[in-house]
């Protein structure tokens, strides 16, 4: 009991170095947090730019099926989406070598790129494919 009472009576508190040491621990701790949080903010943000873009490619493609005089109109147009700008590129992919099953229904493959930019094209947003009717409605 004497022992008890002689250490809570030689308690003077945290000394200056073990507040500081505290300190620089927490910083170091927050700092790193810091660094993950921009991260996921980065990520975040290019992921949506994706999501959009793939969302402008299937409405471009739900365009082009519904009318197909529409696709040079569409082509290289903009969509802004999300305080955006996104420009489609369509592709009308004229292979001789349709598959069977595609030239009995008279299918035509058309690919669509959606880039963020028209003078930066190395690597689109988004890319889809589909299917419409050759001359004609879908």
């Amino acid at each position: 009991m004497k022992r008890f009472k002689t250490i809570i009576q030689n308690h003077k508190g945290f000394s200056l170095i073990e507040v500081l040491a505290a300190l620089v621990i927490l910083t170091i701790v927050l700092t790193s947090f810091i660094g993950f949080f921009s991260q996921s903010i980065i990520l975040s943000t290019q992921t949506e730019d994706e999501l959009t873009a793939v969302n402008v490619a299937e409405k471009v493609l739900t365009e082009i099926k519904e009318d197909q005089s529409q696709i040079d109109a569409l082509n290289r147009s903009t969509f802004t989406e999300n305080n955006r700008d996104f420009f489609p590129i369509i592709t009308v992919i004229d292979d001789n070598d349709h598959a069977e099953l595609e030239n009995e229904l008279d299918l035509q493959q058309v690919k669509i790129e959606v880039f963020e930019s028209l003078e930066n094209q190395e690597q689109p947003s988004a890319t889809i494919f589909g299917y419409i009717q050759e001359g004609g409605e879908s």
